[in-house]
């Protein structure tokens, strides 16, 4: 079962210890918990979701300022908290690659209303929320219709018509971070303000994985 590599996933999972030995002893299977994985898959997953929640300061070493580099620190913890809910949905939850964002998960209208209106406010001037729709029209002519779809999901979340697509949000940090234009301190987005934005979507994507394991184990076990 690999228990000395996973020994340490309670701090991320705090029911963890119960689920192991309720595995372990043949009470509860993932075919039970909705899972369409076994142990060793599902502990890639976890593992690399440890790591993100572990994450407590990136060190670059004074080649930056202060506030770039915690600009950049949510930048990477971000990124790796959306790749650990990806390859959640697909590698452990069994959904397809281009579909697992459609899924509702377990979010409330009220949560995902209060990280809306968090961001929002957060974004108030709208640097973010124009800064990627910038980036959206560049890529039109590479994928005219996922790049227009991405603009109209976005400006839906900003404008409160629906939550759900808070994914589209976060989804468009990772890849301009990752593969395109967007630093810690782009041009005409304050650090101070893409922060608390990006630190809001890793808190939540860390609360949705937590949230739906337990929803899954809860029923078993307790």
């Amino acid at each position: 079962m690999g228990k000395k590599s996973s020994s340490y996933l309670f701090l991320s999972f705090p029911r963890w210890s119960q689920f192991t030995k309720a595995i372990e002893d043949g009470e509860i299977s993932f075919e039970e918990m909705g899972y369409s994985c076994q142990f060793q898959q599902f502990l890639r997953v976890t593992n690399r979701f440890r790591a993100a929640c572990g994450l407590e300061s990136s060190n670059f070493h004074r080649t930056i300022n202060e506030l770039t580099a915690r600009g950049y620190h949510e930048l990477i913890l971000h990124f790796m908290m959306y790749s650990c809910l990806e390859r959640y949905m697909i590698d452990c939850c069994g959904y397809q690659p281009n579909d697992w964002h459609n899924k509702r998960m377990r979010w409330s209208v009220a949560e995902l209303g209060e990280i809306q209106k968090f961001i929002v406010e957060s974004d108030k001037d709208g640097e973010v929320f124009n800064f990627l729709i910038g980036e959206l029209k560049s890529e039109i002519e590479v994928d005219r219709n996922k790049s227009e779809a991405a603009i109209r999901y976005l400006t839906r979340f900003y404008s409160g018509t629906d939550f759900n697509n808070w994914y589209v949000l976060s989804r468009a940090l990772r890849n301009f971070f990752v593969h395109g234009d967007l630093t810690a301190n782009p041009g005409k987005v304050k650090a101070e303000t893409l922060i608390p934005i990006v630190r809001a979507l890793s808190i939540h994507i860390r609360d949705t994985i937590r949230n739906d394991f337990n929803a899954r184990l809860s029923p078993l076990i307790d």
